[in-house]
């Protein structure tokens, strides 16, 4: 029994000192500078730092008096590159500025509360300021905050011939100013150069004015981003609609550059010829919401091509070279949340 009492003991020592040595696979050890591994990662590969995947909330373990925080007033002179063509994109150098066609530099030191700037997504133009000292020059590199955007385009696009539109127009009563230069007022006729018809007014709503295009059936019209004409077919209570009334094998200049255009079967055939190597305009749908954007035309195939946005800060390696003026601690209170280990990364030491 004495025997038994003894193993039994044993083996509760080596299963506690197993335990101790080895632990449990499902809860690893992970050292601080695995985490940073994990986040350099994530910057390189050009994951977007908005969303909140990689993103590790830490604090400034080297907070210092003497060196730039978030919240800081600074006056700074600036050049901010793109790393890979050197192409100045933002500065408050005057000759710079003229030699790279910027026309809204900042003229003289450029004064801003950092973390407040709003020069680039994630706050990555300040956050490339935080820890330098006054009077310091350096160049650091600030990595992508978003993902490079290309898309690929079919070269033939088929539309319906035919398109309507609601009958009843609504304009907000501020846009509305702006169009045709006055406030609405019911049963009242109006016209602008900006706008395809005139418009009578047959109500006002709380926000918005409610017109009714003057067009006739069978009436040919221009209509804005249509490049060739359109015809009135049929005018209901409740909407209009139009005919596409292309020159059949004709091209006409789109945003992909010119294109083929025929009819076949009720359906528009729209054959684009891009340019390989040209920069063309193309709006960027966001739910409801369109942004215009450049984009560069890339790998012209038979049968597509691709669009490359060349617009985006924010998805590109950045470089910039930096003097501190002037600082002024602590002016402000502004949240630094989410930083970044490692998102920026120096270049230059001190010159």
């Amino acid at each position: 029994m004495r025997l038994k009492r003894l193993f039994l003991l044993v083996a509760i020592i080596v299963v506690v000192f197993l335990l101790y040595k080895f632990p449990s696979k499902e809860q690893p050890l992970q050292s601080s500078h695995e985490k940073s591994k994990l986040i350099d990662e994530a910057v390189l590969t050009g994951d977007s730092l908005n969303s909140s995947a990689g993103l590790v909330p830490v604090e400034n373990k080297h907070k210092d008096d003497n060196l730039t925080d978030f919240g800081d007033l600074l006056k700074i002179n600036f050049v901010l590159r793109i790393k890979k063509t050197g192409e100045v994109v933002d500065t408050n150098d005057p000759a710079l500025a003229k030699q790279f066609n910027i026309s809204d530099y900042v003229k003289g030191p450029y004064s801003f509360i950092l973390g407040n700037s709003g020069k680039l997504k994630s706050k990555n133009f300040d956050r490339a300021l935080v820890g330098w000292k006054l009077g310091e020059k350096k160049t650091v590199d600030i990595a992508p905050s978003e993902k490079e955007l290309f898309i690929k385009v079919d070269r033939t696009k088929t539309k319906d011939l035919y398109f309507s539109i609601p009958r009843y127009q609504r304009l907000p009563l501020k846009k509305f100013n702006e169009l045709f230069g006055k406030d609405a007022k019911i049963n009242e006729s109006v016209s602008s150069p900006s706008f395809p018809w005139d418009f009578k007014i047959v109500d006002i709503k709380e926000h918005s004015a409610v017109g009714d295009p003057l067009i006739k059936e069978n009436e040919t019209l221009n209509l804005p981003n249509v490049p060739w004409p359109v015809r009135v077919d049929y005018i209901s209570d409740k909407f209009i609609q139009f005919i596409n009334l292309p020159d059949s094998g004709k091209s006409y200049p789109t945003n992909f550059g010119l294109a083929d255009v025929s009819v076949e079967d009720n359906k528009l055939l729209i054959h684009y010829n891009p340019v390989e190597g040209s920069i063309i305009n193309h709006d960027i749908s966001l739910g409801p919401v369109s942004i215009p954007a450049k984009f560069e035309v890339l790998n012209v195939t038979e049968s597509d091509f691709i669009i490359h946005r060349i617009d985006n800060l924010n998805d590109k390696w950045l470089t910039l070279e930096a003097e501190i003026l002037d600082r002024v601690p602590d002016v402000k209170f502004v949240r630094n949340e989410s930083i970044l280990e490692n998102a920026v990364t120096e270049k230059v030491s001190q010159k």
